[in-house]
């Protein structure tokens, strides 16, 4: 979810779709040290450049992106400061017993269905909560068209290519 954004807690990630804004991305310089919003942005390139792959593979591999959503218990908040981290993993717990979370199994049954129900979840598609942090899938395009954005696919390839050959 943290790829299109999640209302009230990180915005949505902010760039042009040039291979210079997707530099700034994996050099850090977009994002200030801002862990929420390095999440963020991390998580819209590499489903971006997923994206890609399909368009690429198309005859060949399957590839889907597929949010697990808010589960309590994972490690997400492990490289944030100390009463940051005390405080998300608090709020998470909260939040799943507000309805806002889910457990971990939850989150892993998303993969699951996203790897073994083909018809329902499609190749090169970002699939999260349809609202919110929890609940039923959705196409993320739906929401905001830069995931099927061919050139943004495109930038977002050429710069990781060049970061691996580097």
């Amino acid at each position: 979810e943290a790829g299109r954004g999640i209302p009230n807690v990180v915005p949505p990630p902010d760039v042009d779709g040039s291979v210079d804004a997707f530099k700034s991305i994996c050099d850090g310089s977009i994002v200030n040290g801002d862990a929420d919003k390095t999440y963020a942005y991390v998580k819209m390139m590499a489903a971006l450049w997923i994206g890609y792959m399909a368009r690429s593979q198309a005859n060949n591999i399957r590839f889907v992106t597929m949010s697990p959503g808010a589960c309590a218990g994972t490690d997400i908040m492990k490289y944030n400061p100390l009463i940051k981290r005390v405080l998300l993993t608090f709020m998470m717990q909260v939040y799943k017993m507000l309805g806002k979370g889910h457990t971990i199994e939850v989150g892993a049954k998303r993969y699951v269905d996203a790897l073994t129900e083909e018809e329902k979840y499609k190749s090169g598609v970002f699939y999260a909560s349809r609202e919110g942090l929890t609940g039923a899938v959705s196409d993320q395009s739906e929401g905001w068209d830069i995931f099927t954005r061919e050139s943004y696919q495109d930038a977002a390839n050429t710069t990781i290519a060049g970061f691996l050959s580097s």
